[in-house]
């Protein structure tokens, strides 16, 4: 297992994790652990859960792991994070996790905290709820509840009714069968499937939840999918080269804030493969 520091806080993470979003037998808790228990005598010591998968069962289910791993002697971090947006809320929700989770502390709070304030709320509130989610950690920006929608529609929402669609796509494919869907799956492909796989309950509430900056982002996605047809159909390589050169300011973007590493692991990991740009002339004249 290969393992990378995690930020500045003296961790060294596994670079793979173990996600409690997907148990298929959630109620199956001695199965639950198993899962556990051989990721982590695998080298997994990353796991991840919110108290949004599955309702609570999720840390639940992490708690009785993290119980077995104690005993086993098998290390581990733990991940979690709220929905909680007021101090009160949030000190009761880790309070509660912390029972759930059967820890004294929890490793790591994922955060980036947005704040929505109404255009009446009292600044001096406001400050002092950013400079709490400081002292925690905590990133912090402030934004219109409506453009913290449009932010997460484009970045989180749209992305998985994409990667959705396309898998059913191939799944219902008539001259494809699913043996060679997923026997010559790409790295593209495999990406898609691993956020398909995401929970259908969550993902269809938050569709319903959020469907008019979805829609709006939709609309737009669906007028650039509309021009690269355009492109494609008229051998328009010029128009096709620019797009892609624009995308791939976003990807070093990304990279260079430190949310993905550059590693080209095509969704494999490679230790002896040094993270260097591709040769010419698959990359462009300029990163």
């Amino acid at each position: 297992m290969l393992y990378r520091p995690y930020g500045k806080t003296g961790k060294d993470c596994s670079v793979l994790g173990f996600g409690g979003m997907r148990f298929k037998a959630i109620d199956d808790r001695d199965a639950c652990v198993a899962m556990m228990v051989e990721a982590a005598q695998g080298g997994v010591n990353y796991f991840d859960t919110a108290p949004a998968y599955f309702g609570v069962k999720s840390e639940q289910v992490f708690g009785a792991g993290f119980r077995e791993l104690r005993r086993l002697g098998l290390p581990y971090y733990c991940a979690t994070k709220t929905t909680q947006s007021t101090e009160q809320g949030i000190r009761r929700e880790i309070e509660a996790q912390l029972r759930r989770l059967d820890l004294e502390a929890i490793d790591f709070y994922h955060v980036w905290c947005i704040l929505t304030p109404e255009a009446h709320t009292d600044p001096v509130a406001v400050a002092k709820l950013r400079g709490f989610w400081e002292a925690l950690g905590s990133k912090v920006d402030i934004m219109t509840a409506d453009h913290h929608d449009m932010v997460l529609a484009i970045t989180s929402h749209v992305p998985h009714l994409i990667a959705y669609n396309i898998v059913n796509t191939a799944a219902h494919l008539e001259r494809v069968t699913d043996t060679e869907v997923i026997k010559f799956s790409a790295g593209g492909f495999r990406d898609f499937t691993r956020i398909a796989a995401s929970d259908p309950t969550m993902w269809r509430d938050v569709f319903l939840a959020n469907k008019d900056a979805v829609l709006e982002m939709l609309g737009r996605f669906n007028e650039d999918v509309s021009a690269l047809t355009k492109a494609i159909r008229n051998g328009d390589g010029a128009a096709l080269f620019e797009q892609f050169t624009r995308t791939r300011a976003i990807r070093k973007g990304i990279v260079d804030i430190g949310q993905d590493s550059p590693a080209p692991d095509f969704g494999r990991p490679h230790p002896d493969l040094k993270p260097e740009p591709l040769p010419k002339p698959y990359a462009a004249d300029e990163d």
